[in-house]
């Protein structure tokens, strides 16, 4: 059975909408679970965040003096978030809420992903460093505020600097160091000191204490021997005895983090497994039921919607192509008989009146191409028969009766004279062929123009060769131009063999090649008869001819200023003919310079 355009444009459009809308479907919903698994991991971000400021908040400096961390009350602080967690690097948890305080291992999940939890597919889970928050930097601070700080904190070492309010304006509160306190030293921007508090550092730790090395030793008795800035926090260093009376030194900070110590007693960076990072989890099961829900909605509006279209696209369709047949049936009545018939267009500005009108335009352009062809082909069969019968007769002329050699001598230098006229013929409709089929945006290349005039005069016989005069413009570099160099030298050869058919043997021919900022200029100029300023145009056309008893003479076909404006037409470029300064023709034309394309 034979589907109607109708049918056929109504099933590809429920087709193609259909296949549309089951990858905007399926492109959908991997967003939307994508988005909420993003989500979930950025609540679970946010929520780590707040937990970790709002432990900060509530914990009372003061009493973290342990360094062991077991003094922190982290499972006792009445934080609201459901699922939190401290935990070390190592594994330990020091504090938990929610899932993590039914079973804190899975509070590892954040820290080392590779470790699988079971049954906890809809649980995203995010962890950050537990951390003193932002500080400044000394390099940050300005310089008027550095004097301050430096004229009263001399003998101390930088510790680190906030942003704080001190009544109503901001002050730059910056912590100096000192062996045996801290000096806080809080600066207005101007430099201006406001007020200098100090804070005694304890030297000492609370009798019976204990600390665990992360190797596994117990320091009994310990003591703090000195304080060290390290990255903007304070670092204790402390020193006692090991179970076998070995002397053990440990750095920790006040939360029980501890540091790795150098050959050169200071601190090289911290002990990965004693960091404390705060984890959190957001549970995503309500919002992915919220987002089935949402899904089954779509996909019901999805179907109406894809039905809707399609019954759109049948009513449109059928009244489109109404007159799709008129249509067809008028053009199948136009023959190469009848190439002068027109599609109807209408006033409509639909697309089928469009249609109507490039096919209009398109029998315009077959008929006037047809046309030139009937003209072309009978000019050119005209041209052919003529040295043919020339042929022919000389032909049969010689072999009319028996001759002398020199006869037969004559008759062969005759028939090779039409031979090559027809040589010359055959090989211009040839590359006239060439010209008509090649394409309009010719790819340009850079060529050296004086160049290709000296090979062009290099083909040239001895006696035409004296006759150029070739006089190049002032130029100190390459004269290049824009274009195909074959091609222009083919317009160029025509034009000196044209100069050179048509002057005087004893009368030169000029050859001149300029240059200008955009352009290369070229001229070519004979002291010939010269073409009337009527004719100037019309020589361009093929097989034109002046006066064709001169084209005998000079052997000339019709097709080289054919030829030349074909060329020039690939180029973007005209020749023109006018009278010379004394007497004959002057042609000239442009190209592009190759230096002015370069430098746009």
């Amino acid at each position: 059975m034979t589907l109607s355009i109708t049918q056929r444009l109504t099933i590809t459009v429920a087709l193609i909408s259909g296949f549309i809308f089951a990858v905007i479907g399926v492109v959908f919903f991997l967003s939307l679970e994508w988005g909420v698994k993003a989500k979930g991991q950025e609540k679970a971000r946010s929520t780590v965040l707040a937990v970790e400021n709002a432990i900060w908040d509530r914990i009372d400096e003061d009493i973290i003096v342990d360094f062991s961390g077991e003094q922190i009350p982290f499972d006792k602080l009445k934080i609201p978030f459901d699922h939190w967690a401290v935990i070390r690097k190592d594994g330990s948890v020091v504090g938990a809420r929610g899932i993590f305080l039914k079973n804190p291992f899975i509070a590892r999940g954040a820290l080392y992903p590779e470790i699988p939890i079971p049954d906890m597919k809809d649980i995203k889970l995010a962890s950050v460093p537990f951390v003193t928050g932002e500080t400044i930097e000394w390099d940050d601070i300005s310089t008027v505020a550095k004097n301050t700080v430096l004229a009263n904190g001399a003998g101390g070492v930088f510790l680190n600097a906030k942003n704080e309010v001190a009544g109503s304006r901001n002050v730059l509160a910056v912590k100096w160091l000192f062996p045996d306190h801290i000096l806080e030293i809080s600066v207005a921007k101007d430099g201006e000191l406001v007020e200098t508090e100090s804070e005694v550092l304890p030297m000492s730790l609370p009798e019976g204490m204990e600390i665990e090395t992360l190797s596994g030793r117990t320091i009994l008795e310990p003591k703090i021997i000195r304080w060290q800035p390290y990255n903007g926090e304070l670092i204790a260093f402390v020193e006692g005895q090991a179970l076998n009376r070995e002397s053990v030194q440990v750095a920790v900070n006040r939360l029980g983090e501890q540091f790795i110590i150098g050959h050169d007693g200071n601190i090289e960076q911290m002990h990965e497994d004693s960091r404390l990072w705060v984890v959190a989890a957001y549970d995503l099961g309500l919002d992915i039921a919220k987002n089935r829900s949402f899904g089954l909605a779509i996909i019901m509006g999805g179907t109406f919607m894809w039905l809707l279209i399609v019954l759109v696209a049948w009513l449109v369709t059928r009244h489109a192509f109404g007159r799709v047949d008129d249509i067809i049936d008028q053009v199948e009545t136009i023959n190469p008989s009848q190439l002068n018939t027109r599609l109807p267009v209408g006033n409509a500005k639909d697309e089928l009146s469009r249609i109507s009108q490039t096919v209009n335009k398109m029998l315009d352009r077959i008929e006037g191409g047809y046309q030139r062809e009937q003209q072309f082909t009978g000019d050119a069969s005209h041209e052919i028969r003529n040295p043919l019968a020339k042929i022919i007769a000389e032909i049969d002329l010689v072999l009319s009766k028996q001759r002398e050699n020199n006869e037969y001598r004559e008759s062969l230098v005759r028939l090779r004279e039409y031979a090559e006229g027809m040589q010359i013929l055959i090989e211009s409709l040839l590359t006239l062929a060439r010209l008509d089929g090649r394409p309009q945006n010719l790819e340009s290349k850079p060529f050296d123009i004086a160049d290709l005039a000296m090979d062009i005069l290099k083909t040239l016989g001895q006696d035409s060769t004296r006759r150029i005069r070739l006089e190049l413009g002032e130029s100190t570099g390459p004269m290049q131009a824009m274009g195909h160099r074959h091609l222009i030298g083919i317009l160029l050869k025509n034009l000196i063999d044209n100069a050179l058919r048509y002057s005087p043997p004893q009368c030169p021919v000029y050859l001149r090649i300029n240059r200008n900022s955009q352009n290369i200029h070229i001229e070519i100029e004979d002291e010939g008869p010269g073409i009337p300023k009527e004719q100037s145009t019309l020589v361009f056309n093929r097989f034109h001819r002046l006066d064709k008893s001169r084209s005998k003479q000079t052997g000339g076909v019709g097709l080289g200023l054919s030829i030349v404006k074909a060329i020039a037409n690939i180029h973007h470029t005209s020749v023109t003919l006018t009278k010379a300064a004394k007497q004959g023709t002057l042609a000239t034309f442009t190209l592009p310079s190759a230096n002015h394309q370069a430098n746009r």
